[in-house]
């Protein structure tokens, strides 16, 4: 097969590969292993593990291509129906991914009758080691998953920003290695709370949602590649938007006590913050850092309100 002549390609073993593939090659190995790991010691039936990752990465692989046809406006319209399944064109979408990987926990929980909780814990703990990893390879594009020009002055290093490849006094933040941490720190997050005592099956999973959908909205703000983009809104966060809601749903769900109507107001009113913090960084001069910080604190209050319904909760394990 011929290879994209502008992509950047490395050389594994005599073999030439696209360097993103490669990478998401490695994520979605290191999440099977994890997988494979957490099954074996959750006590899942022989065989739950190669099901539930071939349920959750064909679903995750489905949804993230159909998710990216449907938000794709690149060239000012939908993608063309033909076009969709010319998978070497075009792109991929990460939170259509998430959606599709937590999706196929169902079909996966039906044919082994597992636990679907078990087994939403258990994907959901896995998962971002592949998302770490398309992130990472994600900085093999040039000029994908940077963020806006940063002001003169702005502190720079090889860890947090990139130059320009055509003027050398402009950098941009390395956003995609932002991400890179982001979902690795997430990984190591679940692990913690996973192992330990005071959890109930289905908890994980819920954090992850939290997290990921807060940290997602974030992270699509930094990021100024214009990549699904339709005027000053990115797709991508309405979708880790509704992984957030999700989260603070099934964080509602499993509440003992106390009314839901606080975390629902406050989950919706994160969302409203964001979206005004999105056009205001795109259409007035007010400071960047104070917008991300109005922005950080008005996500962390209903992620800290749902945690509250996720722990605490008796000594019950997975």
């Amino acid at each position: 097969m011929k290879l994209w002549e502008e992509a950047v390609k490395i050389d594994l073993f005599g073999t030439e590969m696209y360097a993103f593939g490669l990478f998401c090659a490695i994520g979605a190995l290191a999440s099977a292993l994890a997988l494979g790991a957490l099954c074996r010691e959750g006590g899942a039936k022989k065989g739950g593990a190669a099901l539930t990752f071939l349920m959750s990465g064909g679903l995750g692989l489905i949804l993230s291509r159909l998710a990216f046809c449907l938000m794709n406006r690149s060239l000012g319209m939908t993608m063309p129906f033909s076009a969709w399944f010319r998978i070497t064109e075009g792109g991929w979408s990460t939170a259509g991914l998430i959606f599709g990987a937590l999706l196929g926990v169902f079909p996966a929980a039906a044919l082994l009758r597992e636990r679907r909780e078990r087994l939403f814990d258990f994907v959901g703990l896995s998962l971002p080691l592949t998302l770490a990893a398309i992130r990472f390879g994600e900085g093999k594009i040039p000029g994908f998953n940077v963020s806006r020009p940063l002001p003169a002055g702005f502190p720079v290093g090889y860890l947090l920003t990139v130059q320009d490849t055509k003027y050398e006094d402009v950098f941009y933040l390395a956003t995609w290695r932002i991400g890179c941490v982001f979902f690795l720190c997430l990984f190591l997050a679940l692990t913690v709370f996973l192992i330990g005592r005071n959890r109930r099956e289905g908890d994980t999973g819920t954090l992850f949602l939290l997290l990921c959908g807060a940290g997602g909205i974030l992270l699509e703000s930094l990021r100024y590649d214009h990549f699904l983009e339709f005027s000053f809104v990115r797709l991508e966060q309405v979708a880790y938007g509704l992984i957030l809601v999700f989260g603070a749903a099934r964080a509602i769900r499993s509440r003992k006590r106390g009314p839901a109507w606080p975390t629902i107001a406050l989950t919706a009113a994160a969302i409203g913050v964001s979206a005004g913090v999105e056009f205001a960084l795109d259409r007035t001069s007010i400071s960047h850092p104070l917008l991300y910080a109005v922005m950080i604190a008005a996500l962390a209050l209903p992620v800290w309100m749902a945690l509250r319904g996720i722990t605490g909760k008796g000594t019950e394990r997975a």
